[in-house]
């Protein structure tokens, strides 16, 4: 069976359609229930970033080596570019140190990201 345009059935299996689709677009759908719908939040924490100081070695009696440090867990295409400061690394270690094992430490002053972060839609 087919109806013609104008005809009340036509029109009335149309706006049943069309009244679906509709209910479809708002969310969740019940006969038996009134949707009530709440916003909530999202919290995005900062990413865990590494700095450890790289080994190095040197011979009694000479210069330090510049010492260095690396980076693991940049995000979102951050690089250590990306950050305002640098960390350094430092040892105890100085031209007349006897041999032996010194440690190296990383430390930083604060460091941020100069990426902007996201801004929500609206």
């Amino acid at each position: 069976m087919t109806y013609q345009p104008g005809d009340r059935n036509h029109r009335s299996n149309h706006d049943k359609r069309r009244r679906h689709l509709s209910d479809h677009r708002s969310g969740a759908v019940s006969n038996n229930y009134n949707f009530t719908y709440v916003a909530g939040t999202l919290t995005v924490d900062k990413a865990p970033l590494a700095v450890t100081a790289n080994n190095a070695g040197k011979i009694y009696g000479t210069a330090n080596p510049a010492l260095t440090v690396a980076y693991a867990g940049f995000v979102a295409g951050d690089t250590v570019a990306s950050l305002t400061s640098q960390a350094t690394a430092t040892t105890a270690a100085t031209t007349t140190s006897g041999a032996g094992t010194y440690p190296i430490t990383a430390a930083a002053q604060q460091a941020t990201i100069t990426t902007s972060p996201m801004l929500p839609e609206h």
